[in-house]
Order: C-alpha cells, then sequence, then structure tokens
C-alpha cells in the first residue's frame, strides 16, 4: 500500500508540476517574443526582486508550517496563523512600498509597474499559504486539480489578451493577479469542504509567538537561501541593462523549466524522509540500497532535459523569437546547466539533513555559499555580465554540494558521490559528441538522448532494478 502511495504522490505531484510549467512556458514564451527586451527585463527584475522580500517576511515560517501540519500537531491552528503572517506582511510591505514611492517618486523607474507586481506576488504569496496546507495533508492528487484549473485559466486570459490585441505588460499582470485569487478561493473552498472546515487568518498571541520562536531557526537558512537562488537577476538588473538582465532571465527561466523533475521530487521529498530518518540509526540495507537507486534515476531523469535542450539550444530558440534569444545566451545556459546535477544532489543531502533536524549544519552551509555566491556575482557579473552571473550560480552550487558532504552528519546513510560525478559526465560526454554531427537541431536531439542513455546503463547507473526500487520507496 505505501509503495502504491508513494507512485501516486509521484504522479499527482508530477502532473501538479507538469501542468503549472506547461502554461508558464506558453505564457513565457509569448512574453519573451512580444514584449520588449527593455519591459521584460525589468518584469524579472521586479518578479525576483519582490519575491524575495516576500519569502524573507515569511521568517522561515513555510517549511515549520508543512512540518507541523503533516505530522497533525495543531493544524487548524497553524494554518490560521500563517494564513494571518502571510495576509499581514503582505499588507505591510504594500503600504510601505507605496509610501516609499510617494516620499521618493523619482529614485525607482517604472514604479508603477514595480508595485504592481508586488501587489501580484503578494497574491501569489497568501494564495500558496493555503496550498502549503493541503501540501502538509498530502493530497497531492487535490494539488494536480487546482494546477490544472488554474493554470487553464491563467493560459487562457492571456491568449484572449493576445488575440484581442491587448498583450501589455501591465495587463498580464492583472490577469496573473486574478488567476491567484480564484487559486485562492478554489483552495479555501477545497479545505473547508473535505478536511479542516473553515479557515481564516487568526492571531492568537501565545501560539503565534511559539510558531515564530519554532521557525526563526530557519530564518537566517531562508534568506540567505532565498538570497542566493535570486541574487543574481537582481544584480544583474542592478549591474547590467535591461536588455542583458532580460537575456540572463530567459536562460534562467529555461534552466527552471529544465529542472521540473525536481519540483516534482522535492515536494514529496521532505515528507517521505522525515518518515524514514525518524532515528539516529543506520538505515537497514534494503532501504539504503532503495535510496541509492533512486538518487541514480533521480539524476538520469534530471540531466536529461538540459542535455536535449543544449543540443538544440541555439538553432530551436533563435527560430522560434526571431533571433531575439538564442546564440546570444547560449554561452550563459550552458555554464548554468552543469551545476544542475549538484541541485539535484544538493536538495537530496538538505532534505535529509532537514528531516534530522540538523538546522545548525544546514545554517552554516548556507552563509558560506551564499557569502561565496554574493561576492562572486559582484565581481564577475560586473566583468563578463551573464556569463559571469552563471559562473557565479555554478559554482556556488558546487560548493555548497560539497559543504553539504562535509558538515551534515551522515551516519544514518551514506550518500554517494559518485552518482552525481557520473551522470554529469555521461551528460556531458553526450552533448560534446551530438555536437560533432551536422545534423538538424531535432536529430541531433535524438543523438544526444540515446548517447546519455547507453553510457548511464554502461555505467550501471540504469538498469531495471533501478526502475523497479522506485516502487519499493
Amino acid at each position: 500500500m505505501q509503495n502504491k502511495r508513494f507512485l501516486k504522490d509521484i504522479s499527482a505531484s508530477g502532473i501538479q508540476v507538469i501542468a503549472t510549467q506547461a502554461a508558464n512556458l506558453i505564457i513565457f514564451y509569448l512574453i519573451s517574443k512580444y514584449i520588449s527586451k527593455e519591459e521584460f527585463g525589468f518584469y524579472n527584475w521586479a518578479t525576483a526582486t519582490s519575491t524575495t522580500i516576500i519569502t524573507i517576511l515569511s521568517l522561515g515560517m513555510d517549511l515549520v508550517y508543512v512540518k507541523r501540519v503533516a505530522s497533525g500537531f495543531k493544524e487548524k491552528i497553524t494554518i490560521e496563523l500563517h494564513f494571518f503572517h502571510t495576509l499581514l506582511t503582505g499588507i505591510a510591505l504594500i503600504t510601505l512600498s507605496i509610501l516609499f514611492i510617494m516620499f521618493f517618486p523619482n529614485l525607482l523607474s517604472g514604479k508603477s509597474l514595480f508595485l504592481l507586481i508586488l501587489i501580484s506576488q503578494v497574491s501569489f504569496a497568501v494564495s500558496n499559504s493555503v496550498k502549503l496546507a493541503i501540501n502538509g495533508l498530502e493530497k497531492y492528487t487535490y494539488l494536480a486539480y487546482i494546477a490544472i484549473l488554474v493554470s487553464t485559466i491563467k493560459l487562457i486570459l492571456i491568449l484572449i489578451l493576445f488575440f484581442i490585441g491587448q498583450f501589455t505588460i501591465f495587463k498580464i499582470i492583472y490577469a496573473f493577479t486574478l488567476t491567484y485569487l480564484i487559486e485562492f478561493l478554489y483552495s479555501i473552498f477545497f479545505i473547508k469542504k473535505t478536511y479542516i472546515g473553515h479557515i481564516k487568518p487568526k492571531l492568537i498571541i501565545d501560539e503565534y509567538k511559539e510558531l515564530i520562536k519554532e521557525s526563526l531557526p530557519q530564518l537566517g537558512t531562508v534568506i540567505l537561501s532565498t538570497s542566493s537562488v535570486r541574487l543574481d537577476l537582481i544584480m544583474m538588473g542592478l549591474l547590467a541593462t535591461a536588455i542583458k538582465t532580460a537575456e540572463y532571465s530567459f536562460a534562467l527561466k529555461i534552466v527552471q523549466i529544465s529542472q521540473i523533475p525536481l519540483l516534482i521530487i522535492s515536494s514529496i521529498l521532505l515528507t517521505r524522509f522525515s518518515k524514514i530518518f525518524n532515528s539516529d540509526k543506520p538505515l537497514d540495507l534494503s532501504t539504503s540500497n532503495q535510496l541509492d537507486e533512486f538518487l541514480k534515476i533521480e539524476m538520469i531523469i534530471g540531466i536529461l532535459i538540459p542535455l536535449a535542450t543544449v543540443s538544440i539550444w541555439s538553432e530551436f530558440f533563435d527560430t522560434i523569437t526571431d533571433n531575439k534569444y538564442g546564440a546570444v545566451n547560449a554561452l550563459t545556459y550552458q555554464i548554468m546547466v552543469i551545476g544542475i546535477p549538484f541541485h539535484y544532489a544538493t536538495n537530496f543531502l538538505w532534505s535529509m539533513a532537514f528531516a534530522q533536524g540538523q538546522l545548525k549544519q544546514i545554517l552554516l552551509i548556507t552563509i558560506i555559499s551564499t557569502s561565496i555566491n554574493v561576492l562572486s556575482n559582484l565581481l564577475l557579473i560586473y566583468f563578463w555580465g551573464g556569463e559571469g552571473a552563471a559562473l557565479s550560480d555554478l559554482i556556488s552550487s558546487i560548493i555548497s554540494f560539497m559543504l553539504y558532504l562535509k558538515i551534515t552528519k551522515q551516519q544514518t546513510y551514506r550518500f554517494k558521490i559518485k552518482t552525481p560525478l557520473i551522470a554529469l559526465f555521461n551528460g556531458v560526454l553526450s552533448t560534446l559528441v551530438s555536437m560533432q554531427f551536422n545534423l538538424h537541431y531535432s536529430l541531433k536531439l535524438a543523438v544526444a538522448t540515446s548517447i546519455f542513455l547507453i553510457l548511464s546503463y554502461c555505467t550501471k547507473q540504469l538498469s531495471i532494478k533501478s526502475l523497479s526500487t522506485i516502487k519499493s520507496l
């Protein structure tokens, strides 16, 4: 029964992510092609900046929130407190931003667009507060329903704007905000009718203090990790032109899409690891072997999409964007995707460490890797722009992975460092070989994928055993 449930959770989480990303991919393509590079660059910078601020204001509650709901500990109180906190900080942030713009009207160009994007992101945060409760309840099928509904509505609204000739950045943001409101109402309706009952933002001071106190150890990690993830784009917006920021953000968005499997897995991995690593005793041999095989499959799946994208990048994106993006930012993407195997490995190690309560180690690692990321971004963006930001991200990813290996305690399960390294080697070799052939990009993609799968099989990373192990986890 547990095996079937794991596969069902993966499938439901996969549907949720794929539905969302498929709609977002079409919307992203339309915006990147038909909105000017200047507006596209500013939009991505403003989104990264406002999202970072909102995440920091969460005070690290999100992880504790999901963990509480998943364990059944004060679940309704926690949901209502988190709802209250998200709403309060969102309103306060919007109010302060309006006052800032009133008193310093000339300090920020595009202030009206920035404020609208901020309101949209606050709307998303409030909606996400309710969705996190559904995630904690492990009702991934219902999250998939919500994702399909909301993604469809969002896509329809954007297509309507496009076909009636109203495809402007302001009206696009209005459409986004409306879909977040619909998502929020549907999520509230689902929780009310099925599990928790009616919920509303509620302040119970003693409980609120307790939740903040429990979350504070994560605050430093949240601030640093959030800053680290979006720092490159924020600094590109500050140090480079809007056009260069647009070119970098296009490559960054494709990297994020390339990591769809990680989005699917990460939402389940933490709750699953919380049950597997529930003591300090070493895992039994069977469970340890299952995790080994799971990691191999995770790496193979994780590399397939970026491998395919690298193979077709310039020819494909030059064609579909009328030479707006493609060859101009090919090197940026190539540098960034080298770090993807390390992202998967780090997420695996982070989930394992968090499930075992290794919060101090996580914070220390985040401080070191973020500090390196800040310094390298300042230096490398100044000299090499987007390529410098990509190189900084790669350096930070590798260092973060190495720190997790060195600092986190692994008495219960020993991570196999060779797994991501072999997968990376197979991916790079497959790409280099495929590029030697003068073929149409579709055939080049097929060659690269075939070589990678053959190499994975020959290096014992891919086997029937690996596939069957997923069912047993």
